[in-house]
């Protein structure tokens, strides 16, 4: 039976071992290591921990199969996905997860569907779906899903034109949030990449978008040096007068959390007295704009950061009423011409 130790800080701490492997031609073995207030708590997760470690995966419950899940995965999935995936381990799944996963069949799935689409949207839907499906694939490969999911519902956006801008930007007192959205306007950053740019990523008119600073799993926020997608890390070239506002700032170019900005935001559209709209929709005003004035998508993908052209296509390429109504005119004018 392991034993514990008790550490300089006056907690237990037992080993349990793990696993053997064959490095550079030697056997290396690794241990778990359990940590608690007393020495009966941390052998018991030691213990527990050894009877689980070769239990056979058809035997878990839901509940324990996406704990290993996320244990397994957590190295690789982004902070904010694993918060995410967190949260909906604790809150989407109900009495399925103190289902064995061998006994977890399309039909139990799609009951289980049924309920959840009752006061969750179809996107919910399909990312509490996906997640599960995820687990049930990794412990049991052979394990084959098919349910019916809720129709997609269409959300509409607002997207602010140019005078909407205009207004905006005359009720904006934070330096912070005014750049934030002169960034976000004029060169499409996400809010996470605006938070992570650095003076060093400025070089002339051209900032290189290398950083983001995300939600981190346990609280508060940490900066990954990897952006979203193999798409993100890119360079967008500024109006110069985007760039003097950012000039004379040593290290990051906003000094307020993510979070700051969409209340700031918030509060300057409502005083603004402007539609509703999301700091996240100036990077559609900015590609409306583009693609309205016949700039290329394959440009605006880049300048984007889009690695495919769905989202895109779907959500990013709205047409402003008030430029809608200008080339509307334009092309009214032309069929009257042939009427004529």
């Amino acid at each position: 039976m392991p034993t514990a130790r008790k550490t300089k800080s006056g907690k237990w701490r037992c080993q349990a071992f793990d696993r053997v492997e064959i490095i550079d031609g030697k056997r290396k073995y690794f241990h778990k290591s359990f940590t608690a207030r007393t020495k009966h708590e941390a052998e018991r997760m030691a213990v527990e921990f050894l009877q689980n470690k070769n239990r056979p995966s058809s035997d878990l419950r839901l509940e324990e199969a996406i704990d290993k899940y996320l244990e397994i995965k957590r190295n690789v999935l982004s902070p904010s996905t694993y918060r995410r995936y967190v949260s909906m381990r604790n809150t989407c799944y109900g009495s399925l997860l103190r289902m064995r996963i061998d006994h977890i069949d399309s039909q139990v799935v799609q009951e289980w569907v049924n309920r959840y689409a009752i006061d969750h949207s179809p996107k919910s839907c399909r990312n509490a779906t996906g997640l599960l499906t995820a687990v049930l694939k990794t412990f049991l490969p052979s394990t084959i899903i098919y349910i019916k999911q809720p129709q997609n519902s269409v959300t509409e956006y607002y997207t602010p034109s140019d005078s909407d801008i205009t207004r905006l930007m005359q009720e904006i007192a934070s330096p912070d949030l005014r750049r934030a959205v002169l960034l976000a306007a004029f060169g499409t950053l996400r809010r996470s990449e605006i938070c992570g740019l650095m003076d060093k990523d400025i070089d002339g008119d051209v900032i290189t978008i290398r950083r983001a600073k995300v939600e981190a799993p346990g609280g508060g926020y940490v900066v990954k040096d990897y952006p979203k997608n193999d798409s993100s890390n890119r360079s967008v070239i500024y109006p110069q007068f985007v760039i003097d506002e950012l000039s004379g700032i040593d290290g990051f170019l906003i000094k307020i959390q993510p979070n700051s900005i969409s209340q700031e935001f918030r509060h300057a559209r409502g005083r603004a007295g402007l539609p509703h709209f999301r700091f996240h929709d100036l990077r559609a005003y900015s590609v409306s704009i583009a693609h309205a004035i016949g700039i290329p998508d394959v440009y605006l993908m880049e300048r984007g950061g889009w690695k495919t052209d769905s989202t895109f296509k779907k959500v990013y390429r709205r047409a402003i009423s008030d430029e809608n109504r200008e080339i509307s005119a334009k092309l009214n004018a032309h069929f009257e011409k042939l009427h004529s």
